[in-house]
């Protein structure tokens, strides 16, 4: 489910098994999000590590993110993007 006007951004890479846990995971909750493969081009890996990260797969909403699958963490995150304005 991607919804590019969402707050919450999933950055992904190509042939991972952890993007592939997590992509499942969100779309099974539900939750809606804007997914960059960060691995698809020179831009993407830019955005990617204007975060002040360069690990993927990473949820982002804000100041909040999860790097991996870590379906506690997911829900907790989404709890707290959801109310993030």
């Amino acid at each position: 489910m991607n919804d590019t006007m969402c707050a919450l951004t999933f950055f992904s890479q190509q042939e991972c098994g952890e993007t592939d846990r997590v992509r499942t995971w969100l779309d099974a909750e539900q939750i809606a999000y804007r997914e960059i493969d960060a691995s698809a081009s020179e831009e993407n890996a830019r955005l990617l590590l204007a975060t002040g990260s360069f690990i993927a797969p990473m949820c982002i909403c804000g100041p909040i993110r999860v790097v991996g699958f870590r379906p506690q963490a997911l829900a907790a995150f989404h709890e707290r993007c959801s109310h993030v304005g």
